[in-house]
């Protein structure tokens, strides 16, 4: 194939950047390894303008545009969360003393809170129309890699080990290298500290004890960090990698196509993310999967669209408050950690006659709602030639 020029090559790979999805259409010869209708993810363009894909049968081949025939497909996006600590001033109602030193509250004093913190977040939000699509990319000015990757930032909150702490959400496209994630750190520092977050901290927000001011950013030892930096690494999924992420929903797919595995993917992907972390939502997909016994992919997709139907209880949450709860009722450690059965004290305690122990998801799950049934209506559908019908 000739070479490209350069300008046609950076157009290509402004257009199409590492990470696009590829579906192949039609690819020349006849013993091509990966057939029409496949996925794959771009990995890069090379200098002769061939398109290097990692299929989804684990292939790695080159597309040549102009000869194989393929549609190329936006890149997925994806939630990266980066954790701040929170801090905030309770001045404790007594006529509003500006006299009185207020009470310094930390992320673990905060958790009572979360509801009062997080409505004055949501009505900030509102208070400047500019930012209803990118948040705080709106003000970020410049026109770089940054700005084309990183669709949206908004501060939220979430509760982790123990303290509530400050979040920002930032959707991406693609994926960002080091030292671009080391410039949206930078930048979100910046609005958490003298921008948004300067605002946000001069806000009163009245709860019961008096008024509370939040800070998103302190000076002492405060820093930012990814999910797997804070709390250690944390897979992110994905429509590539869920239908692999344990063993019963990769027995599901078996036999399925490759359009029904993307479709099916495409949904437990979309249904994970209502949770508040995507590794919160798998492990109760995973649980209530395996409560329904589910046999197939449209099983685990009726499932994962009716969470809401469970009720879960973290495992290791559970025995903790449980074993502390018999200790202090005069029980030896030794007899707790060893004669001690967890399940049967969760499910007297919650009156949880049904209860099921999913060790593998690490949750106590049981159906609060009878009338999701498993039946012919969530069944898959099949087509003349055999396959699921997703609709």
């Amino acid at each position: 194939m000739e070479s490209r020029n350069k300008g046609m090559l950076e157009f290509l790979r402004k257009q199409h950047p590492p990470g696009s999805r590829i579906r192949l259409e039609e690819a020349k010869g006849s013993c091509h390894p990966v057939e029409a209708g496949m996925m794959g993810t771009l990995k890069f363009i090379d200098g002769i303008g061939t398109y290097h894909v990692h299929w989804d049968n684990g292939r790695n081949l080159g597309l040549i545009p102009g000869e194989d025939n393929f549609m190329v497909l936006p890149p997925e996006q994806t939630m990266l969360r980066l954790y701040m600590p929170l801090t905030a001033d309770l001045f404790e109602e007594d006529g509003y003393d500006f006299d009185k030193e207020p009470l310094p509250l930390d992320g673990a004093d905060l958790r009572r809170y979360e509801d009062s913190i997080l409505a004055a977040l949501e009505k900030e939000k509102h208070r400047c129309p500019e930012e209803q699509e990118r948040g705080l990319m709106h003000w970020y000015g410049e026109t770089d890699s940054i700005s084309e990757k990183v669709q949206s930032a908004v501060f939220a909150l979430e509760e982790q080990d123990g303290q509530l702490w400050g979040v920002a959400e930032c959707r991406i496209v693609g994926s960002l290298s080091p030292e671009e994630l080391a410039v949206l750190k930078e930048y979100v520092t910046g609005q958490a500290s003298d921008g948004w977050g300067e605002n946000f901290e001069q806000r009163d927000i009245e709860v019961d004890e008096g008024v509370l001011n939040v800070h998103l950013w302190n000076n002492r030892g405060w820093s930012i960090q990814t999910e797997a930096e804070r709390f250690g690494a944390a897979p992110l999924y994905n429509e590539t990698n869920i239908l692999s992420s344990f063993s019963h929903l990769t027995r599901c797919a078996e036999g399925a196509s490759q359009e029904e595995r993307h479709t099916a993917a495409a949904a437990l992907v979309k249904m994970m993310g209502r949770s508040t972390n995507q590794e919160s939502g798998l492990k109760k997909i995973q649980a209530a999967m395996t409560y329904c016994d589910c046999i197939d992919l449209r099983e685990a997709v009726a499932v994962a669209e009716h969470l809401d139907c469970f009720e879960f209880i973290p495992i290791t949450d559970f025995k903790k408050e449980a074993k502390a709860e018999l200790m202090a009722l005069g029980l030896e450690e030794r007899v707790v950690d060893q004669c001690f059965d967890y399940s049967q004290y969760a499910a007297i305690k919650y009156g949880w006659g049904d209860l099921y122990c999913a060790n593998d998801a690490g949750q106590y799950v049981r159906q609060t709602d009878p009338s999701f049934v498993l039946s012919e209506s969530v069944w898959p559908k099949r087509n003349e030639q055999g396959g699921m019908t997703f609709g």
